[in-house]
């Protein structure tokens, strides 16, 4: 699949730091449905996501670290290129969470969430700049799959 490219300006999101609206043309012009998973390129920068719904309009979120690769924030001109995304969405577990996990009987439970949940769990935890707050988050990791709670053990 070629990819479709637009132009926009980024809005702001308190839960991203921008959301990128995608035309309807754009998604239609994909041909994958409306909740596509996409390669995108935003101002030169690419990553992967996942076009969401809300109130029938189509966006991009954008976090904070793409925003400022891309020199982009709420009100700027965001160049977007689009290409659908086939490849599967896996997440690196470190060695010491997949042994916490495997040790409690929780791995199946985890591989079972959906990729956005497993990758905030990895990113908590190797988000840790000391040992001994990596060694602290691993077992609220593993407590909240194995409660089956919410996404995030914050």
């Amino acid at each position: 699949m070629t990819a479709v490219s637009f132009s926009t300006i980024a809005q702001p999101n308190p839960r991203a730091l921008v959301l990128i609206e995608v035309p309807e043309r754009v998604v239609k012009k994909l041909g994958a449905g409306k909740r596509v998973p996409v390669r995108v390129n935003l101002n030169g920068v690419a990553y992967r996501s996942t076009i969401a719904v809300y109130g029938g309009r189509f966006y991009l979120p954008a976090r904070k670290e793409i925003c400022e690769a891309a020199r982009l924030g709420p009100g700027g001109r965001a160049r977007v290129s689009l290409e659908v995304d086939t490849a599967p969405r896996t997440v690196d577990v470190p060695a010491d969470l997949a042994r916490a996990l495997s040790a409690a009987k929780a791995r199946a439970a985890f591989d079972a969430y959906s990729f956005s949940h497993r990758k905030e769990f990895v990113d908590w935890v190797t988000s840790a700049k000391r040992a001994e707050t990596r060694a602290t988050r691993i077992p609220r990791v593993v407590a909240h799959v194995r409660a089956k709670a919410g996404p995030s053990p914050k």
